[in-house]
Order: structure tokens, then sequence, then C-alpha cells
């Protein structure tokens, strides 16, 4: 399938888009990051990974404008519910440890419970890199993959389902307005009825590369009046104005919240569902399956009652019923206005589009539709939904952000803000990068880069986005380097100073190799033998017990073993944190035997460094990359030692640092 044409917002949104850049705050100051760990204690203080809180809930408690919530690894039980809010310029964020659409990649951090799981009844939070599942009964059971075993895959279980929402976004009686929450990166499972529920005037929100599947699995209708299975809906924005017993039911003008990139197979109801009232809500370039709703209960893969929706770009495929249906509950909110562009439309069982609405709908143009389905029924025209898109796409990219400042608040975090951006339609994101690495996304002009190493010089650029996907050139380019660690410097090395490695106190403790200095972007250590044999080199005290040990690490390949080492006594007993085939391992070797303390599948670039911090103190052991915490573990094998670089093949290191905690 070739590319779509991107996306170009009508006038109308260009006004609330420009207000909300307008409005956002300038930068503020960064809180001090919560760490949450299921084998920590709410006694705790929570602001070290070596005495995490225990709950979600204790952080969210604790949590301020700018606070970073570090999930470790493990397994969370509970409902947690936000207790103040953040800053458009400092977000509270709760970040996991995973990344990627894959589930191999997932249930490192997960977090279950049933009813309300995960509630958000104030503005400004993110959400990342972690699993909510809301069946978890269910979690070893084999799931079908095929629409037609759906129905008999949740009737064999229903003694074991449970209801519920995983993130319900205005879920007390009494909230109202919330903006700036984030959803991405994350990994939702197996709701009872919706998996995301968006209320109460919710606005500019974003869900965006995430997967959201399994909704809808607890049993409520009767398959006579309803569908027993109905209100699955992978988001599900407004409210009905039949449901009296909700707030704002009358009137709920959900609006310009952003559903992008995601991966949505519900095996329930609707990707999508826009309540009456709701509108400029944008669903983009996601990949919507999987309704099984049937056509006698006509059910839907997107359900539009509001108006001035916009579809784009989207996969739309598999449903028992029919694929898009525009519908009101009365004339009264039959305002129109919606739009469908660019969507490939497959494998219905119904029409692919079921217009009931009076009101004219605004573009449908560049579609395609298979042969399984009638294109378009209902009592009214949608034009000709295939006809390919004219009047210009939006192809003028937003200018330079300029006046990029950078300010060090602390020894691991640094402070960014910019000026405004201008496009011809509106700038919808600011992108920061650290070199080549993006550390923020954001609506807002401010954000901070956490996670990174004392006493060490960064540089950021960032660029404007619009909603087409067009992309400014970088801003000015500012460096600047961290404070200086709290703890004491045990070791330090830029690698600057002298003109040939192992020096300055490294040695070739095993496997000797071909080291050298060498010029990569920096000067920096390298290692580089081809060959697969291990080599080490170390530096330090036998004497060494607690301390943080940190370098900026480049692989030479995939398959090659990159990284630090501690609690180096001799070749045969040490600690590993390395970069290996897809993978990131915290290892032990004892007495020549090698075990895997925790891997965790990761990508790691070949071509960018990657800064690796390990902490190990008493028997705690930590393992942290671009500043988020990978892996962890407790092991009592090892209690002093040297640090360390572990290589096999090509591999370079930088900006080595080894501090007291």
């Amino acid at each position: 399938m070739s590319p779509s044409p991107p996306l170009r917002f009508p006038p109308r949104h260009l006004i609330a888009r420009l207000l909300a850049l307008l409005t956002a705050l300038p930068l503020t100051a960064s809180a001090a990051p919560l760490y949450v760990s299921p084998s920590g204690s709410d006694s705790n203080a929570g602001t070290s990974a070596t005495a995490p809180l225990k709950t979600l809930q204790a952080a969210l408690d604790k949590a301020t404008a700018g606070t970073t919530i570090q999930l470790a690894a493990g397994i969370y039980r509970e409902r947690p519910v936000t207790k103040r809010a953040g800053t458009a310029s400092a977000p509270i964020t709760l970040k996991g440890p995973e990344t990627g659409k894959a589930r191999s990649g997932r249930y490192k951090a997960v977090l279950f419970g049933t009813g309300r799981i995960f509630n958000i009844d104030h503005s400004h939070y993110v959400l990342e890199g972690f699993t909510i599942d809301g069946q978890e009964k269910l979690v070893n059971a084999t799931w079908p993959t095929a629409l037609s075993s759906v129905r008999s895959f949740k009737d064999a279980n229903q003694g074991l389902i449970a209801d519920g929402r995983l993130i319900y976004i205005g879920s007390s009686e009494t909230s109202r307005d919330i903006t700036g929450v984030v959803i991405r990166d994350m990994f939702l499972n197996g709701a009872g009825g919706e998996c995301i529920r968006m209320r109460s005037n919710a606005h500019h929100n974003e869900v965006a590369n995430s997967v959201i599947q399994w909704c809808g699995m607890y049993g409520k209708g009767d398959d006579v009046d309803s569908y027993k299975y109905h209100n699955g809906e992978g988001v599900y924005i407004g409210t009905s104005p039949k449901s009296t017993d909700q707030p704002m039911y009358a009137n709920d003008p959900s609006s310009f919240n952003d559903i992008h990139d995601n991966t949505v197979h519900t095996f329930g109801s609707e990707c999508l569902n826009v309540k009456e009232n709701a509108h400029d809500n944008t669903f983009a370039r996601n990949d919507c399956r999987n309704n099984d709703e049937p056509l006698e209960f006509l059910g839907s893969l997107i359900e539009l009652r509001g108006h001035d929706n916009v579809l784009d770009s989207n996969v739309i495929t598999g449903s028992r019923s029919y694929a898009l249906k525009l519908k009101s509950d009365s004339g009264a909110y039959d305002k129109g206005g919606n739009s469908a562009r660019n969507n490939t439309f497959r494998q219905a069982t119904g029409a692919f589009i079921r217009n009931d609405n009076s009101a004219p709908q605004d573009t449908f143009c560049g579609n395609t539709f298979d042969s399984t389905a009638t294109p378009v029924t209902g009592s009214s025209s949608v034009g000709t939904p295939t006809a390919p898109c004219t009047g210009g796409q939006d192809t003028t990219p937003p200018t330079a952000p300029a006046g990029l400042t950078a300010t060090a608040s602390s020894s691991s975090t640094v402070d960014l803000a910019w000026g405004a951006s201008t496009d011809n339609v509106g700038v919808t994101s600011y992108k920061v990068s650290r070199g080549s690495t993006v550390v923020c996304t954001v609506s807002a002009r401010a954000c901070s880069d956490t996670g990174l190493s004392p006493s060490t010089t960064y540089s950021y650029t960032v660029r404007a986005y619009d909603a087409a996907g067009n992309t400014s050139s970088a801003s000015n380019t500012v460096s600047v380097t961290t404070q200086a660690s709290s703890g004491t410097v045990l070791l330090s090395d830029t690698f600057e100073a002298s003109t040939s490695f192992p020096s300055g106190g490294w040695t070739n403790a095993s496997g000797n190799g071909s080291w050298a200095l060498v010029t990569d972007g920096t000067k920096a250590a390298k290692q580089q033998s081809s060959s697969s044999a291990t080599y080490i080199v170390t530096a330090g005290q036998p004497t060494w017990t607690n301390y943080t040990w940190s370098a900026r690490v480049k692989t030479g390949a995939t398959g090659l073993r990159t990284g630090l080492v501690a609690r180096y006594v001799d070749g045969n007993n040490f600690y590993f944190f390395i970069l290996h085939n897809g993978n990131l391992v915290l290892n032990k070797k004892v007495v020549g035997t090698t075990q895997t303390v925790q891997s965790v599948p990761f990508t790691a670039s070949t071509s960018a460094f990657h800064t690796l911090t390990l902490v190990v103190q008493g028997t705690s052991l930590q393992g942290y990359v671009d500043g988020v915490l990978r892996v962890q573990g407790t092991d009592t094998g090892l209690g002093a030692g040297k640090v360390g670089f572990y290589a096999t093949g090509v591999a370079t290191y930088d900006d080595a640092r080894a501090t007291t905690p």
C-alpha cells in the first residue's frame, strides 16, 4: 500500500491549536524523581532506587509538577488515583522499563486490577513504558487471534473474567476539563468494558504508539436488546446523552484529543467511539481491527456520533458488522462535519460506511475498499469516498524554533525551553534531541531531560512538527554541563588527556585484546579486535563496595557483548551489565560460572552512544540505559571489587565515571 497523503486540518482546528500553544506555561523547575518497586516499602522516602516505594498510589500521593515516577520491573496490584495536576511544561510522568508493540517486550512492569484501574482526575500526566492488564486470571491463557474464535473464548472464560476499565480520564464524578494527558508506548490488555475512557470535557489529550487490545470481555447484555459483549471500545470519548447517571451527559464536548499510530485490536466493539457533542478529535495512522459485535446489533469498528472529527490514514479491517458508522441519538445532535481521508477499509460484513446522519459531512476522499462489502449505505450521502483528495495537502513545514536554552538543574537533569514556531496550519508538537536521541516530545515549549551523568556535557536541538508530519529545521544547538554529583568521585576519565589506552590506572584484566584511544565523536577508548573472545579492562580498587558506575557505550554490532563490569575480583568473579543480541542483560560470574540476574529485550543503536549506568549498593543491583531503569536484582555473590569495561569485538567507551552513592 502506498503512503497516504498527510492530513490537513480544516481552519476550525487552527484557533484551538494555537490557543493551546499560547497558553503553554514557561519553564518550571523539575521535581526530584520517585522510585517504585514491588519489593519496596511505602514507608520509604522513594527518592532513590535503593529505597523505593512499594505502590504507585504512594508515589502519586507524593508527586508534584515535574516528578518522574520510575516503575521497576515487577507486578503491581492496585487501582491508583491521581492526587494533583502537573503543568504543561512539567507533567507528572509514570515511566516503566518496557518498549515496543510486541508482547515479548512487555509484561515487565505490569499493573493488574479490576474496576477502574488507572484513574486520571488531574491534567498533565504522562504514562509510558508499562503494561496495564484487567484480566490477571487469564494472563497465561492462549488468546485466539481469529475473530471467529472470540465469542467462544469469552463465553468459556466468563467465570474468570473481571469487569473494568484500564485507563479512565475523568474518573471522578467531579473532575472536569482534563487536558495534557499523554498515553504513549503503553500495552493495554483485557478490559471488561472500555480500554480507555475520556469524559467530562477531556480535551487536548493524546494516545500514541501503544497497543490497545481485548476490550469488552465482561458480558452484560442479553443478546436480545443488546449484544452480550457490548461496550468494548478501545478508546471512548465523551458521554452519551442517554447516560443520565453520568456527569455532563447533556453536553459533553470532549474535543481535540489525538489518537495516533496505535495498534487497536479490540476483539470487542469499536476501536474509537466518539459520542454526541464531542468534536474535533483525530484518529490517524492507527491499525484498527477486530469488531466482534455482529450485524444484527449494528456494531462497527469506528462510530462517530459527534461532529467535526477526523479519520486519516488508518487501516480499518475485520468487522462482524460495519466498519464506520455515523449516527446520532436525535436531530439535535446531528451536526455532521466529520471527515474520512486516505483510510484503508477491508473485511466487513455490513457496509464499510453506514451514514444515518442528515447533516452534511466534511470531506470523504482517498479511501480504498476491498470487495467484501458495499462501500456506503444509509440515509445520507458522503459523496464519493474513493475520489482523490484535492485542494492541496499541507506540505509547508513550521519555522525553526528559536532561542533554545538549557540549564543544568542538578547532576542528572537539564531543563530546556525555546520560542514558539509558526506554521500555515498549526504546530502540534516539538521534539527535543540530545545528539541524535529524541528525549522529549511535547506540545509545550519546555521539557526536562533526566537520568543524565554528573559533570557531563550534553548538546541539544529542537524541531517543530505540524499535524501533516512536516518537520522544521533544527533550532540553534546549545550545550550544557550537568552539575557535579553529590557523591564522592572515585574515578573519572574522559579519555582526552592521554595518548594511549590502557593508561591512567586502567589494566588489561582479562583477554587482553587490542585497545586504543580513537576519535569517535570525541576521543574515546575502543576495543578494536573483531574476535569473539571476551576482553576486560579494569580500574579502581578491589575494596570498592557501594558505587554508581557509568559510561557512554557504543556497540559495534547487536550480536556482540558490550557493557560495564562492577565488583571485579578476577576473571572468574564479577558482575557485568551488557548490550547483547537484542537484549539488555545483567549477569554475574561467580567461580567461573555465569548466571543471569535479569534480561530484558532492548534494541541497541550501533551508530550512537548509550549511557549505561550500573548501581551496586549492598545486595541491590540496578542497571540504567539513558537514564531509564531497565534491569535490577538482588544478589549476595560479590561484595566488593573494581570497575571495568566488558567487550567482545569492536566496542567504544567514553566519559567513564564512578561515584559513591
